[in-house]
């Protein structure tokens, strides 16, 4: 029997732009077009808490990670299966660097009334350095007209920032109203649909989901993403700027000394920042005391003072300054 394709998206956006809803609608569009299952918005829209630090795929779950509240939806149909997390609150960055496993797809939800606000756009920059292949934008219309220039004007914008950060175009821009697309099913629940979930889910089903070859780096330089999230036995603990820290892989016993330097997005205006705080993700660069190897994407810990476990990921690729 060949095996099932799976295929597993993220979906993101500011608080607000309809990401939660619009995943709600696409699975009432997929039980009826082949992909049976009994999601509805409450489900989505309360999402538990779970620990996303381990894999239970893997023999050895890598300790380490972050609580954060996420949903997956888990569907199949024709061959496939698809695994679609919803993520609440600021918890997108936490997830998408702690999760074991890279997402094949990221569909980004925008809001026409305001464009990608800054958590977008920290969110999209997060798809460039995890290497994450596929960008899908749905422009949530909220009732506005699909043709006015407000529109135009916000598909150009997200468009662009997504060039700007990942190197490539979005696979598939997509603008609608869920609403006209829940009075849509609800008029023909046999179809055929008119909305732009139908283009949506073709889009999702089409996507390759190889995963891509780690690159091979070398050097005493590890740009990475670097999250507290653990705490200590006792308490909380931020960590100041040029701290040093000790670098370890994943399966491996030897550590390296490394000098740990914090950097803040463009849209932050400064920078650097002064600390690491607790339950916070930060962009970073590691400057080691002696060459090492590694692999891009590969998770590493940061163990500091002796009190605080660290956990980071090295970057594929990024549009972090300093590292382009």
């Amino acid at each position: 029997m060949p095996s099932q394709k799976e295929l597993r998206a993220v979906f993101l956006g500011d608080e607000g732009a309809g990401k939660t809803t619009l995943l709600a609608t696409l699975l009432r569009y997929l039980a009826l077009t082949g992909m049976p299952n009994d999601y509805y918005y409450e489900d989505l829209n309360e999402p538990h808490r779970r620990h996303i630090g381990g894999d239970s795929e893997e023999k050895d779950p890598w300790p380490g990670g972050a609580d954060v509240r996420a949903v997956t939806a888990e569907v199949s149909g024709g061959g496939q299966v698809w695994r679609l997390t919803d993520l609440a609150g600021y918890d997108h960055l936490a997830y998408l660097a702690a999760e074991p496993r890279r997402p094949d797809a990221a569909v980004i939800a925008v809001s026409a009334r305001t464009g990608l606000g800054r958590e977008g756009i920290r969110q999209v920059r997060a798809c460039g350095v995890l290497g994450i292949p596929n960008v899908i934008v749905y422009i949530n219309l909220f009732g506005q007209d699909r043709e006015s220039l407000r529109v135009r004007t916000v598909q150009i914008e997200t468009e662009r920032l997504v060039q700007d950060y990942l190197g490539r175009w979005p696979v598939k821009t997509l603008s609608g109203n869920y609403l006209d697309a829940v009075r849509d099913m609800a008029d023909r629940p046999h179809g055929l649909f008119r909305s732009f979930l139908d283009p949506l889910a073709e889009t999702l089903g089409a996507l390759d989901t190889s995963p891509d070859a780690p690159q091979a780096l070398e050097g005493t330089q590890v740009n990475c993403l670097m999250l507290n999230l653990e705490g200590t036995l006792s308490s909380v603990l931020s960590v100041p700027d040029r701290s040093r820290v000790s670098l370890r892989f994943r399966g491996e016993s030897a550590a390296v000394g490394a000098v740990m330097e914090l950097r803040s997005g463009p849209e932050e205006k400064r920078r650097q920042k002064a600390f690491l705080r607790s339950g916070e993700c930060s962009e970073a660069v590691l400057h080691l005391d002696a060459p090492i190897k590694w692999q891009g994407g590969s998770r590493f810990f940061l163990d500091y003072e002796d009190r605080l476990r660290i956990t980071g990921i090295a970057a594929r690729r990024s549009a972090f300054p300093p590292f382009v």
